[in-house]
């Protein structure tokens, strides 16, 4: 769902949500978000220093490759802060720059 939740507030560790498989979901700070545990848990976990959540994506990511809109509050990619967050390397080489890392399979080739 695209509304925020806390695990105090509008929780969305419920039964239905686990049992469709979503465990991932937007938190009402957009540098956290909430994530289910197959029991009903509810554990609000942060995003990385400069990322926020990308529920389309279902991952913490960069503002400026997110279409985020902000359920409550100001939206963090106006915050000056923001602003100081070093844009990571882009490459379409996944052994280039960024964090990657180089992944070789079995055989020792690069998958």
């Amino acid at each position: 769902t695209s509304s925020c939740h806390t695990c105090s507030n509008n929780s969305p560790c419920t039964r239905e949500n686990i049992d469709d498989g979503e465990f991932y979901h937007s938190h009402c700070d957009a540098n956290k978000f909430v994530q289910c545990d197959e029991f009903g848990g509810c554990h609000e976990m942060p995003c990385g220093a400069g990322l926020i959540w990308d529920q389309d994506a279902m991952t913490c990511n960069w503002p400026v490759d997110t279409s985020y809109s902000s359920p409550d509050g100001p939206d963090p990619t106006d915050t000056p802060e923001s602003n100081n967050v070093p844009t990571p390397p882009r490459s379409d080489n996944p052994n280039e720059g960024g964090t990657s890392s180089c992944h070789t399979c079995s055989n020792n080739s690069p998958c």
